[in-house]
């Protein structure tokens, strides 16, 4: 029992020193279980335009990184396009088709001793390639280089957009141009009342909520009581409140 007890304290005094390993008792495996991350807090898809689709995630998720999945439908077979750092808190698909719909699904990973543990899913998001705020392709001002009080614009709705409504009940357009005088850059700006739309730019409606679809070009007829004159060489901008989508928002001729 003595020669046990003396023994064991040798042992005991050899690991202390550090002159005997820990292996020589064979090695120890751990028992634990690694936890796998829970699925990503905040996970949501927008569009800002037509050719990019953004997905974006809370920090405060569990994690090292982020593995994005996509489908072209809510049941389809889901291929990894992304892994990403979940610091990063977003994902940007710029491999879409304007105006097709998508559908993500993204799950967090966590590194432990070389190996991935992979977390939940989150719920499939859907979105489509479309402006998330009405866009004009085109703009033509039919009245430039002239003094009106009744300035006219030509639109031209971009394809990849939603519906728009607008008001001609109160509505109003803020139009801005920039002309150079001397060295200075001089900014003008002047408040529009609407007060006219048409579809072909003869036959006019002068009150109510008309909608314009993606594609379509349509007329708005303004007035200021003190005239103004629409310049060929200035910088232009313009914005004008409506619905689009459902929701209320502005159209710009240079979105920010």
């Amino acid at each position: 029992m003595f020669k046990k007890q003396g023994f064991i304290l040798i042992l005991s005094l050899l690991l202390v020193l550090g002159l005997l390993p820990c292996s020589a008792f064979g090695s120890v495996k751990s028992t634990a279980k690694v936890k796998a991350p829970s699925a990503l807090k905040g996970f949501s898809a927008y569009s800002s335009d037509k050719d990019n689709i953004y997905l974006h995630w809370q920090l405060r998720s569990e994690g090292d990184g982020v593995l994005i999945y996509r489908s072209s439908s809510a049941s389809g077979t889901y291929k990894q396009i992304g892994k990403v750092r979940l610091s990063r808190g977003e994902f940007t698909d710029s491999r879409v088709e304007p105006g097709k719909t998508y559908y993500y699904k993204a799950r967090p990973y966590k590194l432990y001793k070389g190996k991935m543990i992979k977390g939940k899913y989150t719920t499939v998001k859907k979105k489509q390639a479309f402006h998330d705020n009405p866009c004009v392709r085109e703009t033509e001002y039919l009245t430039e280089g002239k003094m009106t009080c009744e300035p006219v614009f030509k639109l031209t709705l971009d394809e990849y957009s939603y519906d728009m409504e607008l008001s001609l009940d109160r509505g109003e357009m803020t139009y801005s141009q920039s002309v150079r005088n001397g060295r200075a850059v001089e900014k003008r700006t002047a408040l529009l009342e609407l007060t006219g739309f048409s579809m072909d730019g003869v036959t006019w409606q002068k009150e109510g909520t008309v909608t314009v679809a993606a594609g379509e070009t349509f007329y708005i007829r303004t007035y200021n009581p003190d005239g103004l004159e629409i310049l060929k060489d200035a910088e232009k901008d313009w914005y004008f409140r409506c619905g689009y989508n459902g929701e209320d928002s502005v159209l710009e001729l240079n979105p920010a």
